[in-house]
C-alpha cells in the first residue's frame, strides 16, 4: 500500500545557511562522496536551534526534540563542550539550556519544548 511505501522513504532536513549558528556549524563537517556531512555535535546543535525556534510549527518542534534525543542516545562519544560552543550564537543562555537538555536526555527525563 502507499502508506507502507511512505514509511520506507528516508527524509532529511534541508537547512539554508542564514544564521551565525549554521555558518559556524558548517565549519565542523566532513565530505563523503561530494556530500557535506555534519558531525553529530553539529546535528545536536541544529536540532536544538530548531526545537526552540518560534518560526517552526509545534509538530516540527516535537520531531526536532525526538531527533535531538535520538542523536544523543545513539552517539556515545559526543563532545558536549563543542555543542555548547556551537549553540552559543543562538541566544545568551543557549549553552546552559542545551547542556541541561542533553543531561535530561541522558538520564531519561522528558523534554519540554
Amino acid at each position: 500500500s502507499q502508506d507502507e511505501a511512505d514509511r520506507d522513504e528516508e527524509f532529511i532536513d534541508i537547512i539554508k545557511p542564514y544564521s551565525d549558528l549554521i555558518l559556524s556549524a558548517l565549519a565542523k563537517t566532513s565530505k563523503f562522496q561530494g556530500f557535506v556531512i555534519p558531525t553529530a555535535e553539529v546535528l545536536v546543535a541544529l536540532k536544538y536551534a530548531s526545537m526552540i525556534s518560534p518560526n517552526r510549527s509545534h509538530e516540527d518542534r516535537i520531531q526536532d526534540a525526538a531527533d535531538f534525543a535520538r542523536i544523543i542516545n545513539h552517539t556515545p562519544n559526543l563532545d558536549i563542550e563543542q555543542i555548547g560552543a556551537i549553540v552559543s550564537t543562538v541566544h545568551e543562555k543557549a549553552t546552559k539550556d542545551v547542556l541541561k537538555l542533553i543531561k535530561d536526555v541522558k538520564v531519561g527525563r522528558k523534554l519540554s519544548i
